[in-house]
């Protein structure tokens, strides 16, 4: 054990004498920095009196923010209304959110988009969660009915035939 505590002393020995000659190397750096300070060059001077605002200025920034106001859109995506939708080729599980979507394209047989979120607003679901009247909510399980596979587009198949 005597060796162990001996070593242990000597590790912490090397490490305070390693720690001692790195702070002498820091140390000239540390002297020479307020010189190389000095040689830096000055921060630019604020004007004395702040620019005024004119009214060509006002013009310009009005039709910017028009611009800019109508790039944006109406929208935030492409309109996917008119798609035409048939029930796909993977049955879901009963009583679900999905399982009522299914069976309203079945008894419509093939339906728009904008049609299936109409018959989605009127139609009851099981779940107490769901939100029927909300067209982003029915918006999106469309999207996840057709993305898993329980829905799909009647365009497409059409094109896979041909």
């Amino acid at each position: 054990m005597a060796t162990e505590t001996g070593a242990t002393v000597d590790a912490a020995r090397a490490r305070k004498t390693l720690s001692v000659s790195l702070a002498a190397k820091a140390e000239p750096k540390a002297a020479t920095a307020p010189a190389e300070q000095a040689h830096a060059p000055a921060a630019p001077t604020p004007p004395a009196q702040p620019a005024e605002w004119s009214d060509e200025d006002e013009r310009l920034f009005n039709a910017l923010v028009a611009r800019r106001k109508a790039a944006r859109g109406g929208r935030r995506g492409r309109d996917v209304g008119g798609q035409v939708i048939r029930p796909g080729d993977i049955a879901p599980n009963p009583g679900t959110v999905v399982a009522t979507i299914v069976s309203l394209v079945a008894e419509l047989g093939t339906v728009s988009r904008v049609g299936l979120v109409a018959a989605m607003g009127k139609a009851a679901f099981a779940h107490p969660k769901a939100k029927p009247q909300d067209a982003a909510w029915c918006q999106g399980y469309i999207a996840g009915a057709l993305r898993d596979g329980f829905l799909a587009l009647a365009d497409q198949t059409r094109a896979a035939e041909q």
